[in-house]
């Protein structure tokens, strides 16, 4: 369930979203970094959770915009909540938006940072 979404930030207008799934909480804050958008996906919410680590990070083109940016953070939120409806892992579940994003060339990268699994 994504139980919170978090206003674009002035100047930049980054976002994010808060979701609460049987199978884990993770935050999905989207930015602009290094003139270029991007999504970060957090095992752990830091609202509630004690421990909230970098899983997934999602590069978009150089020619998304701000608005295209705010849609990217409620499509990846979105996603991550259907797929977590069906128990699955956060990495499974963001395995599978980016494949879904990637496949309709909405995004050109998927990163996983180190440590990640």
């Amino acid at each position: 369930m994504i139980v919170c979404r978090v206003p674009p930030s002035q100047p930049n207008g980054d976002v994010a979203a808060s979701i609460h799934a049987a199978a884990f909480h993770c935050f999905v804050s989207t930015a602009l970094v290094d003139d270029k958008w991007e999504t970060l996906i957090f095992e752990g919410d830091p609202g509630v959770d004690e421990k909230c680590s970098p899983c997934l990070r999602f590069v978009y083109p150089a020619d998304c915009d701000a608005h295209d940016a705010a849609l990217m953070n409620e499509l990846v939120a979105m996603g991550l909540d259907m797929y977590a409806e069906a128990s699955l892992s956060l990495l499974d579940c963001g395995e599978r938006v980016a494949r879904s994003l990637i496949r309709k060339g909405i995004m050109i990268q998927v990163l996983w940072p180190s440590g990640a699994s």
